[in-house]
Formats: C-alpha cells, sequence, structure tokens
C-alpha cells in the first residue's frame, strides 16, 4: 500500500504520525519527499529513505518534515532530521513545507533489508531516469546483502574471542 501525505493538509508536524497509525501501525516504510515549486510548478524529488522501529509510526519521517519551514510555531528543535534541513537549504532555499509531498510505501511485515532494498530500488530508478541521485541520497547506500559484513569483519579483525 502505498500513502500520500500532502504536508499543506497538516497543522503540526506530529500529525504524521497519526497518519502512521492507520489503517494500522506503520513500523516499515520506505519513503519519498517530493518538492513541487511553487513558480514552475516543476516537481523534484529530495530524497528516499527507509525507516523501521521507530518508537512512534513514521517518527523518522515526522523528524524530517518537522525541519522543513512553515509549520505553526516554527522547525523542531534538535539534531533529529537535521539532515533534511542541509538538504533544503543547498537545494531548495525557498522551500515551504506546504510544497512538499510525502509517499509512503508500507512495508507492513518486511524486514529492515526488504526496506533498505526498497529505498536503493527507488534510488537507482532515479538515477536511470535522471541521471543523479536526488540531493538527500548523494552518498550511496550499502545493499541489505552487505550491510553487516563489514562490521562483522572488522569485529574479528579488533578483537579476538576466547
Amino acid at each position: 500500500m502505498t500513502i500520500t501525505i500532502r504536508l499543506k493538509d497538516l497543522k503540526k508536524a506530529a500529525d504524521i504520525c497519526e497518519v502512521g497509525r492507520k489503517p494500522h501501525r506503520i513500523d516499515e516504510c520506505a519513503y519519498e519527499f517530493h518538492y513541487k515549486d511553487p513558480k514552475t510548478h516543476e516537481s523534484t524529488v529530495m530524497k528516499y529513505g527507509h525507516t523501521m522501529g521507530d518508537k512512534q509510526p513514521l517518527e523518522r519521517i515526522y523528524r524530517q518534515a518537522g525541519n522543513i519551514p512553515g509549520w505553526e510555531g516554527g522547525m523542531l528543535k534538535g539534531s533529529a532530521g537535521a539532515d533534511m534541513m542541509k538538504i533544503w537549504q543547498a537545494h531548495f532555499p525557498n522551500i515551504h513545507k506546504d510544497d512538499v509531498t510525502v509517499v509512503i510505501h508500507d512495508m507492513y511485515g518486511k524486514t529492515e533489508e526488504d526496506c533498505l532494498d526498497k529505498e536503493n530500488q527507488l534510488v537507482e530508478d532515479h538515477k536511470k531516469d535522471f541521471g543523479y541521485p536526488p540531493p538527500g541520497n548523494i552518498k550511496p547506500t550499502k545493499p541489505s546483502s552487505k550491510r553487516g559484513a563489514s562490521t562483522d569483519t572488522m569485529f574479528g579483525e579488533l578483537f579476538e574471542l576466547t
């Protein structure tokens, strides 16, 4: 199931967590942030991501969206979601939350590896279509099959188990 959230339809960023409770609690998902320029009406993918096991449903998305200007009472404080602030400052300086849409790919019952694979697929499809990744996906993510391998190898090199 795919859910689309227009941030202009929400009063506060925390409302995203409420969306994540219906029709069931969304704990596993891949997501997309899209910016639509109000002057040119051109839509641009800001970033793709994935999340799993947040305290609140869609908490990571809420934190990132909360770092976009335009919310009643101002943006969120703190470092959680600050990566989104860096993205809009560098690439979308006139952004307002009303110009942003979040697309959530609900992956209910899937693993973190499945969510990461979905994120990687979205980034790769974007590269095929446009020749470059979205601004928020400049650093490549590791395929899920290789995620733990480097940590396990490094652990073995640093510590001797007896």
